[in-house]
């Protein structure tokens, strides 16, 4: 799934609890060289079923523009930067980012690719994925009523200071957000760690290639 349609669509599926990466381990779509939505693999329609991808069927997302999907301006300049970065210099971007559900945490890996048309193919694999108990924090948005609360959207934390980001366990039990009293709904940014991480990808071609940045790492237990 996706670069800007990733972060539009898992962050909503994510929301929902519903985020499965095993229904379709390899997710890919297309843009044309006017970042228009030109093709998605087969994978897509299963995908965006299983998991709840409202308004994400392929006919009522092809052709539309991919920024149709994003809202955050940060988000928007760093994929605008890669797609640029892949569609001039003819290497690959590659990094790995959190997608978590309730009961999961993954850690998938995107790697954006282009032609020389100016085409550029986005392609999502799993990456690595982990059990938990659950986090009603990251359930249904509609059962949320407590006000707003920032999450990063590439490694899913969620922020107890300006200079102090957290995993979400570590977050409800530290701000007093538990099941039995009002949650607040979730909104996506960006943190420090995450965007230095990006900023260096971005700096350094042979270091986006290579695909060893990762948002949100994932101990191996």
């Amino acid at each position: 799934m996706t670069g800007a349609l990733r972060a539009a669509w898992l962050d909503e599926a994510t929301n929902k609890g519903s985020v499965s990466m095993d229904v379709c381990p390899h997710v890919r779509y297309r843009i044309d060289r006017d970042d228009r939505i030109a093709e998605v693999n087969d994978a897509w329609p299963k995908f965006a079923t299983e998991n709840e991808g409202d308004g994400l069927e392929p006919s009522r997302i092809l052709s539309r523009s991919i920024w149709d999907f994003l809202a955050d301006d940060t988000t928007i300049q760093l994929y605008k930067s890669m797609i640029r970065q892949s569609r001039e210099g003819g290497l690959p971007v590659r990094f790995r980012f959190r997608c978590d559900s309730p009961d999961r945490r993954r850690l998938l890996a995107m790697e954006i690719t282009s032609n020389l048309e100016g085409d550029v193919m986005f392609t999502v694999r799993s990456a690595v994925e982990q059990s938990r108990p659950y986090v009603s924090l990251l359930g249904h948005a509609d059962l949320h009523s407590g006000g707003f609360l920032v999450m990063c959207a590439w490694c899913k934390h969620i922020p107890l200071s300006t200079d102090r980001w957290v995993e979400a366990e570590e977050a409800v039990d530290a701000l007093g957000l538990f099941s039995g009293s009002p949650l607040p709904a979730l909104t996506h940014g960006i943190c420090p760690s995450c965007f230095n991480a990006l900023e260096q990808l971005l700096q350094d071609r042979e270091l986006a290639a290579a695909g060893t940045v990762t948002c949100g790492a994932l101990k191996v237990t």
